[in-house]
């Protein structure tokens, strides 16, 4: 039952950044329900699919050059604003992400995260399950998904970088 309600209470946080966003002009097309739905980043939820204007109406204008390759299932792309990078498969899924600024804070379970916040920050719930892989890293897993939001962090537990990639 708190499993629930915190899958809940998660959703609904996520709903109302995703509105907020979506007030912007951000056009969201959400996919069935993932592990990965607990967090986004300006309204991109890794998981779902979008296209390039999605992305540019979300993050801002694109850069170029943008990183591109092409295979039999459509373009993939890199996407780069300075240190921060979003990775879209062939298939136009949000599959990734690098942010070494604060630029772009990501959406956790009801709290945003940037680069500079105190890891305390973190929320502390029964779905959020938070690890120390290494000096310096946590893997955080929400709803016991498999494919961890990577934290970095420095010796006074500033975050330095947030990473997710989707497994294949």
């Amino acid at each position: 039952m708190k499993k629930i309600v915190c899958i809940t209470l998660c959703l609904l946080s996520l709903t109302t950044a995703v509105n907020a966003q979506k007030k912007g002009g951000i056009p969201i097309t959400p996919d069935p329900l993932t592990p990965t739905e607990s967090f986004a980043i300006n309204g991109l939820a890794p998981g779902n699919t979008y296209t390039l204007a999605q992305m540019k109406a979300a993050l801002g204008p694109l850069p170029y050059p943008i990183n591109s390759w092409t295979t039999e299932y459509g373009t993939g792309y890199e996407i780069f604003y300075g240190k921060d990078m979003f990775h879209l498969q062939p298939d136009s899924r949000f599959t990734g992400f690098a942010i070494k600024s604060n630029k772009f804070p990501v959406f956790v379970c009801g709290v945003f995260l940037q680069v500079g916040d105190n890891i305390s920050k973190i929320p502390n719930t029964p779905d959020i399950r938070l690890v120390l892989e290494e000096a310096g890293l946590y893997y955080l897993y929400i709803q016991n998904g498999t494919d961890p939001l990577r934290i970095r962090f420095d010796n006074n537990r500033i975050i330095t970088a947030l990473y997710y990639r989707e497994s294949v």
